[in-house]
């Protein structure tokens, strides 16, 4: 609740992680993301479950 009073959105789509040339799914974890301008934030706020966001592997935490 602290952060979404700063402008921090909750993603609600999937979650992966990209190591070489494979994705893994992570959807235990939870994040939330800052939207930099109005487009980032209204696309956010309108995210569905069906979306899907991956990032880069890094070695010892993937979010």
């Amino acid at each position: 609740a602290f952060y979404e009073k700063l402008g921090w959105t909750v993603w609600k789509g999937n979650l992966s992680i990209k190591q070489n040339t494979c994705s893994y799914l992570t959807d235990e974890y939870e994040i939330m993301l800052y939207p930099l301008n109005i487009q980032m934030k209204d696309q956010l706020s309108n995210s569905s479950e069906e979306d899907t966001i991956c990032a880069d592997w890094r070695e010892g935490e993937f979010w």
